[in-house]
């Protein structure tokens, strides 16, 4: 392996294949992409800090931007990357990752990210055998990517009534991804379910710092005050 990206949080060196750092989890960025794009900086803080909303709307104006955005390989795997975690019709991000294949057709990142579309794909589908197994044969190399153990989680949660080996899921997912709100909300869900209380309060607090949508804010902080009251029975 060629060490060629350098993690701007802890100064650990790694490869281009990774995607975020080993030791500290901060997605990797390149010395010539921090300073040749500023946007692509912009694009990959928004996201690891869970602001999507914003994201997204960023990453849509540099996908209709010059040359040197949309055609730049990093740009278009961060792009896919946010389009796919805030449920963009699967077609954009694959449209998105099909374009930077062809420019970098031995980029890690960019096959994984497109067996994780397939793998969505899949699941949604009907054909859930085979979405699973791309989803484990991604975690196999790469065992702390969490888009992958997101998707693995609702499988099992949804698809083989597992809820308990869901939540492990969902906790190693967001060990990886700290501002995932999709992965809160759905630890919050199946904490509150299965009648741990104490977590599903914890991940709603986490939800409703996340959210930016006036509406689900107010919908996540009613069932807030619902956990909180059993909670408050239960003392």
């Amino acid at each position: 392996m060629s060490f060629e990206l350098i993690c701007h949080s802890c100064g650990a060196a790694s490869g281009p294949s990774v995607g975020i750092c080993p030791f500290c989890k901060s997605v990797l960025v390149s010395e010539a992409s921090k300073k040749a794009s500023p946007a692509l900086r912009r694009l990959r803080t928004l996201f690891q800090e869970g602001k999507l909303e914003e994201a997204s709307l960023l990453a849509k104006e540099a996908l209709k931007s010059k040359k040197e955005l949309s055609e730049n390989v990093e740009v278009l795997l961060v792009c896919a990357q946010i389009l796919f975690e805030v449920e963009a019709p699967l077609a954009e991000p694959k449209s998105i990752l099909a374009k930077a294949s062809l420019i970098e057709p031995e980029h890690t990142g960019i096959q994984e990210l497109l067996t994780l579309v397939q793998a969505k794909s899949a699941i949604s589908y009907g054909n859930s055998f085979d979405g699973k197994k791309m989803l484990e044969s991604i975690l196999k190399s790469n065992p702390t990517n969490p888009h992958a153990l997101f998707l693995l989680a609702t499988y099992l949660n949804s698809k083989e009534s597992n809820p308990i080996l869901a939540m492990v899921y969902l906790e190693k997912a967001l060990k990886s991804r700290p501002n995932f709100l999709r992965a809160w909300a759905c630890l919050a869900s199946i904490s509150a379910r299965t009648g741990q209380t104490h977590m599903a309060e914890k991940a709603l607090i986490k939800v409703i710092s996340l959210e930016t949508n006036p509406n689900m804010k107010s919908f996540f902080n009613k069932l807030l005050s619902e956990v909180r009251d059993q909670l408050h029975k239960a003392a």
